[in-house]
Protein backbone atom coordinates (compact mmCIF):
# COMPACT_ATOMS: atom_id res chain seq x y z
CA UNK A 1 0.00 0.00 0.00
CA UNK A 2 1.36 3.35 -1.00
CA UNK A 3 0.86 6.57 0.91
CA UNK A 4 0.78 9.83 -1.00
CA UNK A 5 0.47 13.34 0.37
CA UNK A 6 -0.65 16.31 -1.70
CA UNK A 7 0.99 19.76 -1.58
CA UNK A 8 -1.60 22.17 -2.94
CA UNK A 9 -0.35 25.54 -4.25
CA UNK A 10 -2.65 27.89 -6.17
CA UNK A 11 -2.26 31.35 -7.69
CA UNK A 12 -5.17 33.35 -9.05
CA UNK A 13 -5.18 36.78 -10.72
CA UNK A 14 -7.80 39.36 -9.85
CA UNK A 15 -10.43 40.23 -12.44
CA UNK A 16 -10.89 43.79 -13.77
CA UNK A 17 -14.32 45.24 -12.94
CA UNK A 18 -16.40 47.14 -15.47
CA UNK A 19 -18.40 50.16 -14.31
CA UNK A 20 -22.19 50.04 -14.66
CA UNK A 21 -25.43 51.13 -13.04
CA UNK A 22 -26.72 48.78 -10.34
CA UNK A 23 -30.45 48.18 -9.97
CA UNK A 24 -31.59 46.73 -6.64
CA UNK A 25 -35.11 48.05 -6.57
CA UNK A 26 -36.61 44.56 -6.33
CA UNK A 27 -34.28 43.20 -3.65
CA UNK A 28 -35.68 42.57 -0.20
CA UNK A 29 -33.94 43.27 3.10
CA UNK A 30 -31.32 40.83 4.27
CA UNK A 31 -32.45 37.96 6.49
CA UNK A 32 -31.51 37.94 10.17
CA UNK A 33 -30.51 34.30 9.77
CA UNK A 34 -26.82 33.64 10.60
CA UNK A 35 -24.49 32.58 7.80
CA UNK A 36 -23.41 28.94 7.43
CA UNK A 37 -19.75 28.51 8.51
CA UNK A 38 -17.23 27.80 5.75
CA UNK A 39 -16.84 24.12 4.85
CA UNK A 40 -16.53 21.79 1.85
CA UNK A 41 -20.11 21.10 0.72
CA UNK A 42 -22.30 20.12 -2.22
CA UNK A 43 -23.47 23.47 -3.63
CA UNK A 44 -22.06 26.08 -6.02
CA UNK A 45 -23.25 29.73 -5.87
CA UNK A 46 -25.08 31.04 -8.91
CA UNK A 47 -23.17 33.10 -11.46
CA UNK A 48 -24.66 36.61 -11.34
CA UNK A 49 -23.32 40.15 -11.64
CA UNK A 50 -24.10 43.02 -9.27
CA UNK A 51 -26.64 44.43 -11.73
CA UNK A 52 -28.65 41.18 -11.78
CA UNK A 53 -31.60 41.33 -9.44
CA UNK A 54 -31.47 39.09 -6.37
CA UNK A 55 -35.06 38.20 -5.56
CA UNK A 56 -36.16 37.15 -2.09
CA UNK A 57 -39.65 36.68 -0.63
CA UNK A 58 -41.12 36.13 -4.08
CA UNK A 59 -43.08 33.83 -6.33
CA UNK A 60 -41.31 33.42 -9.67
CA UNK A 61 -43.28 31.93 -12.57
CA UNK A 62 -42.13 31.37 -16.13
CA UNK A 63 -42.99 29.56 -19.35
CA UNK A 64 -40.29 28.59 -21.85
CA UNK A 65 -41.12 27.16 -25.25
CA UNK A 66 -39.21 26.62 -28.47
CA UNK A 67 -37.32 24.17 -30.64
CA UNK A 68 -33.93 22.47 -30.56
CA UNK A 69 -31.75 20.28 -32.74
CA UNK A 70 -29.27 17.74 -31.44
CA UNK A 71 -27.00 15.69 -33.67
CA UNK A 72 -26.13 12.15 -32.59
CA UNK A 73 -29.28 12.10 -30.48
CA UNK A 74 -30.56 8.58 -31.21
CA UNK A 75 -28.53 5.36 -31.47
CA UNK A 76 -29.85 3.07 -34.22
CA UNK A 77 -28.85 -0.56 -34.63
CA UNK A 78 -27.44 -2.01 -37.85
CA UNK A 79 -30.05 -3.15 -40.39
CA UNK A 80 -29.08 -5.00 -43.56
CA UNK A 81 -26.27 -3.11 -45.28
CA UNK A 82 -26.68 -0.08 -42.99
CA UNK A 83 -24.21 -0.12 -40.06
CA UNK A 84 -25.08 1.00 -36.55
CA UNK A 85 -25.08 4.77 -36.36
CA UNK A 86 -26.40 7.83 -34.57
CA UNK A 87 -28.99 10.15 -36.06
CA UNK A 88 -29.99 13.72 -35.27
CA UNK A 89 -33.36 14.83 -33.94
CA UNK A 90 -35.35 18.06 -34.17
CA UNK A 91 -37.58 18.55 -31.15
CA UNK A 92 -40.06 21.05 -29.77
CA UNK A 93 -40.29 21.71 -26.04
CA UNK A 94 -42.51 23.52 -23.56
CA UNK A 95 -41.51 23.99 -19.93
CA UNK A 96 -43.46 26.00 -17.36
CA UNK A 97 -41.99 26.54 -13.90
CA UNK A 98 -42.93 28.07 -10.59
CA UNK A 99 -40.73 28.82 -7.57
CA UNK A 100 -41.69 30.06 -4.13
CA UNK A 101 -39.14 31.52 -1.73
CA UNK A 102 -39.97 33.05 1.63
CA UNK A 103 -37.71 34.24 4.44
CA UNK A 104 -39.27 34.88 7.83
CA UNK A 105 -37.04 35.54 10.80
CA UNK A 106 -34.48 32.74 10.95
CA UNK A 107 -36.27 30.44 8.49
CA UNK A 108 -36.03 30.36 4.70
CA UNK A 109 -38.25 28.08 2.61
CA UNK A 110 -37.84 27.48 -1.13
CA UNK A 111 -39.96 25.21 -3.32
CA UNK A 112 -39.64 24.90 -7.10
CA UNK A 113 -41.42 22.73 -9.68
CA UNK A 114 -40.75 22.66 -13.42
CA UNK A 115 -42.70 20.10 -15.48
CA UNK A 116 -42.27 19.91 -19.23
CA UNK A 117 -43.02 18.12 -22.45
CA UNK A 118 -40.99 17.66 -25.61
CA UNK A 119 -41.48 15.70 -28.79
CA UNK A 120 -39.76 14.86 -32.04
CA UNK A 121 -40.77 17.01 -34.99
CA UNK A 122 -39.67 14.31 -37.50
CA UNK A 123 -40.91 11.39 -35.37
CA UNK A 124 -37.34 10.17 -34.86
CA UNK A 125 -38.24 9.52 -31.23
CA UNK A 126 -41.47 9.78 -29.30
CA UNK A 127 -42.75 12.44 -26.93
CA UNK A 128 -41.44 12.55 -23.37
CA UNK A 129 -42.18 14.34 -20.14
CA UNK A 130 -39.88 16.15 -17.72
CA UNK A 131 -40.27 16.74 -14.00
CA UNK A 132 -37.83 18.82 -11.97
CA UNK A 133 -38.67 19.35 -8.30
CA UNK A 134 -36.59 21.07 -5.61
CA UNK A 135 -37.29 21.91 -1.97
CA UNK A 136 -34.93 23.74 0.37
CA UNK A 137 -35.25 24.58 4.06
CA UNK A 138 -32.74 26.57 6.12
CA UNK A 139 -33.53 27.54 9.68
CA UNK A 140 -31.90 28.34 13.00
CA UNK A 141 -33.74 26.80 15.99
CA UNK A 142 -31.59 28.95 18.28
CA UNK A 143 -28.82 31.49 17.81
CA UNK A 144 -25.90 29.02 17.81
CA UNK A 145 -27.31 26.34 15.47
CA UNK A 146 -28.03 26.35 11.72
CA UNK A 147 -29.78 23.51 9.87
CA UNK A 148 -29.98 23.23 6.07
CA UNK A 149 -32.03 20.55 4.25
CA UNK A 150 -32.41 20.19 0.49
CA UNK A 151 -34.15 17.72 -1.82
CA UNK A 152 -33.82 17.64 -5.64
CA UNK A 153 -35.60 15.28 -8.04
CA UNK A 154 -35.33 15.19 -11.82
CA UNK A 155 -36.61 13.05 -14.69
CA UNK A 156 -35.31 14.12 -18.10
CA UNK A 157 -34.51 12.84 -21.58
CA UNK A 158 -32.43 15.91 -22.41
CA UNK A 159 -28.77 14.80 -22.15
CA UNK A 160 -27.74 18.42 -21.49
CA UNK A 161 -30.10 18.77 -18.51
CA UNK A 162 -28.88 18.44 -14.91
CA UNK A 163 -30.51 17.99 -11.54
CA UNK A 164 -30.76 20.94 -9.15
CA UNK A 165 -31.08 23.77 -11.71
CA UNK A 166 -33.27 26.29 -9.87
CA UNK A 167 -33.06 30.04 -10.49
CA UNK A 168 -33.53 30.96 -6.81
CA UNK A 169 -31.11 28.33 -5.39
CA UNK A 170 -27.39 27.57 -5.74
CA UNK A 171 -26.47 24.79 -8.17
CA UNK A 172 -25.39 21.34 -6.99
CA UNK A 173 -21.66 20.75 -7.32
CA UNK A 174 -18.38 20.78 -5.47
CA UNK A 175 -16.82 17.93 -3.54
CA UNK A 176 -20.08 16.08 -2.80
CA UNK A 177 -21.99 17.16 -5.92
CA UNK A 178 -23.39 14.73 -8.52
CA UNK A 179 -21.34 13.58 -11.51
CA UNK A 180 -23.34 14.99 -14.42
CA UNK A 181 -20.86 15.67 -17.21
CA UNK A 182 -21.22 12.41 -19.15
CA UNK A 183 -23.76 13.31 -21.84
CA UNK A 184 -25.71 10.11 -22.54
CA UNK A 185 -27.65 9.87 -25.84
CA UNK A 186 -31.02 8.14 -26.11
CA UNK A 187 -31.41 8.06 -22.34
CA UNK A 188 -34.11 8.81 -19.81
CA UNK A 189 -32.27 9.82 -16.63
CA UNK A 190 -33.91 9.81 -13.20
CA UNK A 191 -32.01 11.57 -10.39
CA UNK A 192 -32.66 11.97 -6.69
CA UNK A 193 -30.29 14.09 -4.57
CA UNK A 194 -30.81 14.68 -0.83
CA UNK A 195 -28.49 16.82 1.32
CA UNK A 196 -28.45 17.87 4.97
CA UNK A 197 -26.12 20.17 6.92
CA UNK A 198 -25.96 21.13 10.58
CA UNK A 199 -23.52 23.53 12.19
CA UNK A 200 -23.08 24.68 15.76
CA UNK A 201 -21.26 27.89 16.72
CA UNK A 202 -19.24 26.96 19.81
CA UNK A 203 -17.60 30.37 20.23
CA UNK A 204 -17.79 33.59 18.20
CA UNK A 205 -14.87 32.31 16.06
CA UNK A 206 -15.18 28.49 16.09
CA UNK A 207 -17.82 26.18 14.65
CA UNK A 208 -18.47 22.45 14.44
CA UNK A 209 -20.67 20.89 11.80
CA UNK A 210 -21.94 17.74 10.09
CA UNK A 211 -23.14 17.06 6.55
CA UNK A 212 -24.85 14.07 4.92
CA UNK A 213 -26.23 13.17 1.54
CA UNK A 214 -27.88 10.48 -0.57
CA UNK A 215 -27.86 10.34 -4.38
CA UNK A 216 -29.60 7.90 -6.73
CA UNK A 217 -29.25 7.77 -10.53
CA UNK A 218 -31.16 5.46 -12.90
CA UNK A 219 -30.85 5.25 -16.70
CA UNK A 220 -33.29 3.84 -19.26
CA UNK A 221 -32.22 3.83 -22.96
CA UNK A 222 -34.75 5.30 -25.41
CA UNK A 223 -35.36 3.21 -28.52
CA UNK A 224 -35.95 4.89 -31.87
CA UNK A 225 -39.17 3.77 -33.67
CA UNK A 226 -38.86 0.49 -35.61
CA UNK A 227 -35.26 -0.08 -34.49
CA UNK A 228 -33.20 -1.32 -31.59
CA UNK A 229 -30.99 1.11 -29.67
CA UNK A 230 -27.30 0.42 -30.20
CA UNK A 231 -26.52 1.00 -26.53
CA UNK A 232 -25.30 -1.39 -23.87
CA UNK A 233 -26.73 -1.26 -20.38
CA UNK A 234 -25.83 1.94 -18.55
CA UNK A 235 -24.69 1.79 -14.93
CA UNK A 236 -26.96 3.19 -12.23
CA UNK A 237 -25.57 4.37 -8.89
CA UNK A 238 -26.46 4.83 -5.24
CA UNK A 239 -24.16 7.25 -3.39
CA UNK A 240 -24.00 8.06 0.33
CA UNK A 241 -21.73 10.75 1.76
CA UNK A 242 -21.14 12.20 5.20
CA UNK A 243 -18.65 14.55 6.80
CA UNK A 244 -17.70 16.36 9.98
CA UNK A 245 -15.93 19.74 9.92
CA UNK A 246 -14.30 22.15 12.34
CA UNK A 247 -13.93 25.81 11.32
CA UNK A 248 -11.89 28.57 12.91
CA UNK A 249 -12.34 32.21 11.84
CA UNK A 250 -8.85 33.72 11.79
CA UNK A 251 -9.77 37.24 10.64
CA UNK A 252 -12.92 39.01 9.51
CA UNK A 253 -12.27 37.80 5.95
CA UNK A 254 -10.50 34.46 6.47
CA UNK A 255 -11.52 31.08 7.91
CA UNK A 256 -9.60 27.79 8.02
CA UNK A 257 -10.83 24.35 8.87
CA UNK A 258 -10.40 20.60 8.97
CA UNK A 259 -12.99 18.21 7.50
CA UNK A 260 -13.37 14.43 7.55
CA UNK A 261 -15.25 13.07 4.51
CA UNK A 262 -16.79 9.62 3.97
CA UNK A 263 -18.22 8.26 0.69
CA UNK A 264 -20.00 4.99 -0.06
CA UNK A 265 -20.50 4.60 -3.83
CA UNK A 266 -22.57 1.61 -4.99
CA UNK A 267 -22.56 1.25 -8.77
CA UNK A 268 -25.11 -1.28 -9.99
CA UNK A 269 -25.22 -4.18 -10.05
CA UNK A 270 -22.42 -5.07 -7.61
CA UNK A 271 -19.50 -2.59 -7.69
CA UNK A 272 -18.89 -0.70 -4.47
CA UNK A 273 -16.30 1.73 -3.11
CA UNK A 274 -15.89 3.20 0.36
CA UNK A 275 -13.48 6.06 1.02
CA UNK A 276 -12.26 8.05 4.01
CA UNK A 277 -10.67 11.45 3.42
CA UNK A 278 -9.15 14.21 5.51
CA UNK A 279 -9.26 17.74 4.06
CA UNK A 280 -7.71 21.04 5.08
CA UNK A 281 -9.55 24.09 3.71
CA UNK A 282 -8.92 27.82 3.63
CA UNK A 283 -11.77 30.23 2.81
CA UNK A 284 -11.25 33.92 1.93
CA UNK A 285 -13.68 36.77 1.37
CA UNK A 286 -11.10 38.80 -0.55
CA UNK A 287 -13.45 41.72 -1.08
CA UNK A 288 -17.16 42.46 -1.04
CA UNK A 289 -17.41 40.91 -4.52
CA UNK A 290 -14.67 38.26 -4.46
CA UNK A 291 -14.45 34.93 -2.63
CA UNK A 292 -11.99 32.03 -2.78
CA UNK A 293 -11.86 28.62 -1.13
CA UNK A 294 -9.07 26.07 -1.58
CA UNK A 295 -8.87 22.64 -0.01
CA UNK A 296 -6.64 19.60 -0.23
CA UNK A 297 -5.77 16.37 1.52
CA UNK A 298 -5.67 12.62 1.01
CA UNK A 299 -8.28 9.86 0.93
CA UNK A 300 -8.05 6.11 1.41
CA UNK A 301 -10.45 3.86 -0.50
CA UNK A 302 -11.36 0.20 -0.75
CA UNK A 303 -13.11 -0.79 -3.94
CA UNK A 304 -14.79 -3.83 -5.43
CA UNK A 305 -15.10 -2.78 -9.05
CA UNK A 306 -16.96 -4.33 -11.98
CA UNK A 307 -15.89 -3.50 -15.54
CA UNK A 308 -16.75 -4.71 -19.08
CA UNK A 309 -14.49 -6.89 -21.23
CA UNK A 310 -15.23 -7.14 -24.94
CA UNK A 311 -14.97 -10.76 -26.17
CA UNK A 312 -15.81 -10.80 -29.87
CA UNK A 313 -19.47 -9.73 -30.23
CA UNK A 314 -20.09 -10.29 -26.51
CA UNK A 315 -19.59 -7.98 -23.53
CA UNK A 316 -18.53 -9.77 -20.34
CA UNK A 317 -18.27 -8.33 -16.84
CA UNK A 318 -15.17 -8.92 -14.70
CA UNK A 319 -14.29 -7.70 -11.20
CA UNK A 320 -11.23 -6.54 -9.28
CA UNK A 321 -10.56 -5.44 -5.71
CA UNK A 322 -8.33 -2.42 -5.15
CA UNK A 323 -7.30 -0.23 -2.23
CA UNK A 324 -4.91 2.63 -1.69
CA UNK A 325 -4.28 6.28 -0.96
CA UNK A 326 -4.80 9.10 -3.46
CA UNK A 327 -4.66 12.91 -3.28
CA UNK A 328 -7.84 14.99 -3.28
CA UNK A 329 -8.14 18.75 -3.74
CA UNK A 330 -10.32 21.53 -5.07
CA UNK A 331 -10.97 25.23 -5.36
CA UNK A 332 -13.92 27.57 -5.80
CA UNK A 333 -13.36 31.18 -6.91
CA UNK A 334 -16.05 33.76 -7.63
CA UNK A 335 -15.87 37.40 -8.64
CA UNK A 336 -18.92 39.57 -9.28
CA UNK A 337 -18.66 43.02 -10.85
CA UNK A 338 -21.28 45.55 -11.91
CA UNK A 339 -21.92 43.90 -15.28
CA UNK A 340 -19.67 40.83 -15.28
CA UNK A 341 -19.17 37.75 -13.13
CA UNK A 342 -16.52 35.04 -13.29
CA UNK A 343 -16.52 31.65 -11.64
CA UNK A 344 -13.70 29.07 -11.51
CA UNK A 345 -14.10 25.59 -10.04
CA UNK A 346 -11.88 22.54 -9.82
CA UNK A 347 -12.02 19.28 -7.88
CA UNK A 348 -10.24 15.94 -7.78
CA UNK A 349 -12.15 13.20 -5.97
CA UNK A 350 -13.79 9.79 -6.20
CA UNK A 351 -17.17 9.60 -7.91
CA UNK A 352 -19.60 7.24 -9.56
CA UNK A 353 -19.04 6.96 -13.30
CA UNK A 354 -22.03 9.00 -14.44
CA UNK A 355 -23.68 5.98 -16.10
CA UNK A 356 -20.64 5.05 -18.21
CA UNK A 357 -18.48 3.33 -15.57
CA UNK A 358 -18.57 2.22 -11.97
CA UNK A 359 -16.44 4.07 -9.38
CA UNK A 360 -13.88 6.46 -10.89
CA UNK A 361 -11.16 8.88 -9.89
CA UNK A 362 -12.46 12.16 -11.34
CA UNK A 363 -10.68 15.43 -12.10
CA UNK A 364 -13.08 18.25 -12.98
CA UNK A 365 -12.54 21.89 -13.92
CA UNK A 366 -14.94 24.62 -15.03
CA UNK A 367 -14.81 28.30 -15.96
CA UNK A 368 -17.95 30.39 -16.35
CA UNK A 369 -18.41 33.99 -17.48
CA UNK A 370 -21.67 35.95 -17.20
CA UNK A 371 -21.97 39.42 -18.71
CA UNK A 372 -24.68 41.99 -19.35
CA UNK A 373 -23.75 43.26 -22.81
CA UNK A 374 -26.39 45.99 -22.82
CA UNK A 375 -29.51 46.81 -20.88
CA UNK A 376 -31.38 44.14 -22.86
CA UNK A 377 -28.70 41.62 -23.91
CA UNK A 378 -27.12 39.04 -21.57
CA UNK A 379 -24.48 36.43 -22.45
CA UNK A 380 -23.24 33.35 -20.61
CA UNK A 381 -20.25 31.23 -21.64
CA UNK A 382 -19.07 28.00 -20.04
CA UNK A 383 -16.12 25.69 -20.51
CA UNK A 384 -15.74 22.43 -18.59
CA UNK A 385 -13.35 19.50 -18.74
CA UNK A 386 -13.84 16.18 -16.99
CA UNK A 387 -11.33 13.35 -16.80
CA UNK A 388 -12.46 10.06 -15.25
CA UNK A 389 -10.44 6.91 -14.76
CA UNK A 390 -11.75 3.59 -13.45
CA UNK A 391 -10.18 2.21 -10.29
CA UNK A 392 -9.45 -1.22 -11.78
CA UNK A 393 -5.76 -2.21 -11.73
CA UNK A 394 -6.14 -4.89 -14.42
CA UNK A 395 -4.98 -4.66 -18.02
CA UNK A 396 -8.54 -3.78 -19.03
CA UNK A 397 -8.78 -0.18 -17.86
CA UNK A 398 -11.71 2.22 -18.24
CA UNK A 399 -11.36 5.93 -18.90
CA UNK A 400 -13.57 8.80 -20.07
CA UNK A 401 -12.76 12.40 -20.94
CA UNK A 402 -15.10 15.19 -22.03
CA UNK A 403 -14.69 18.82 -23.08
CA UNK A 404 -17.81 20.95 -22.82
CA UNK A 405 -18.27 24.44 -24.28
CA UNK A 406 -21.48 26.43 -24.20
CA UNK A 407 -22.76 29.86 -25.26
CA UNK A 408 -26.12 31.37 -24.32
CA UNK A 409 -27.60 34.71 -25.43
CA UNK A 410 -30.75 36.28 -24.02
CA UNK A 411 -32.54 39.46 -25.09
CA UNK A 412 -35.34 41.18 -23.19
CA UNK A 413 -38.20 41.95 -25.59
CA UNK A 414 -40.65 43.50 -23.14
CA UNK A 415 -40.92 43.65 -19.36
CA UNK A 416 -42.01 39.99 -19.14
CA UNK A 417 -40.85 38.44 -22.43
CA UNK A 418 -37.37 37.48 -23.59
CA UNK A 419 -35.88 35.42 -26.41
CA UNK A 420 -33.05 32.95 -25.85
CA UNK A 421 -30.44 31.38 -28.11
CA UNK A 422 -28.20 28.55 -26.93
CA UNK A 423 -25.40 26.44 -28.40
CA UNK A 424 -23.47 23.68 -26.67
CA UNK A 425 -20.75 21.34 -27.91
CA UNK A 426 -19.27 18.38 -26.12
CA UNK A 427 -16.31 16.31 -27.27
CA UNK A 428 -16.04 12.83 -25.71
CA UNK A 429 -13.45 10.05 -25.81
CA UNK A 430 -13.22 6.86 -23.79
CA UNK A 431 -12.07 3.26 -23.51
CA UNK A 432 -13.55 0.23 -21.80
CA UNK A 433 -17.00 1.84 -21.39
CA UNK A 434 -20.44 0.23 -21.40
CA UNK A 435 -21.32 2.37 -24.43
CA UNK A 436 -19.25 4.25 -27.02
CA UNK A 437 -19.01 7.99 -26.30
CA UNK A 438 -20.24 10.32 -29.03
CA UNK A 439 -19.68 14.02 -29.70
CA UNK A 440 -22.75 16.24 -29.44
CA UNK A 441 -23.92 19.60 -30.75
CA UNK A 442 -27.07 21.25 -29.43
CA UNK A 443 -28.83 24.24 -31.00
CA UNK A 444 -31.79 25.73 -29.17
CA UNK A 445 -34.05 28.76 -29.50
CA UNK A 446 -36.94 29.65 -27.23
CA UNK A 447 -39.22 32.43 -26.00
CA UNK A 448 -39.72 32.88 -22.28
CA UNK A 449 -42.47 34.60 -20.29
CA UNK A 450 -41.19 35.60 -16.85
CA UNK A 451 -43.20 36.96 -13.92
CA UNK A 452 -42.04 37.91 -10.41
CA UNK A 453 -44.52 38.60 -7.62
CA UNK A 454 -43.02 40.02 -4.38
CA UNK A 455 -44.53 38.63 -1.17
CA UNK A 456 -43.65 41.61 1.01
CA UNK A 457 -41.45 41.69 4.09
Amino acid sequence: MQRRLLIFVLALAAAIPVAAQTDTSQSSPQSSQPAMPAHVGSETPGLTSQSDLEYKNVIVASFLGGAMYEDNAIAVAATGSTPAHFTGDKRFFAQPSIAYQRTHGNTRITVSYAPGIDGSIQNVSGASYTHNLSADLQFSPFSRMIIHLRQDYSVSTNPFESVGKVSVLPSLGGYFGPNYDGVLPSTKRTSLVSTAELSYVMTPRTSLGFTGGYQRFDYNPIVAPNSVAALSTLIGARDINASMFFTRQMTRRNSVGLQYAFMDIHSLPSARTQSHGLLLFDSWQLSRHTSLMVYGGAEFSRSHNVFPIQFGPFTLLASADTSGWRPTAGLAYQWSGDRNAIQVQAVRRLSDGGGLMSTVSMTYGAVGWHTRLTRRWTMDTTFRVTDQEGLSLTNQSSAFRSYWGGLSLSRILTRNFSIQFEYAHINQTGTGLTTSPTDHNLYQMGIQYYLVKPLGR
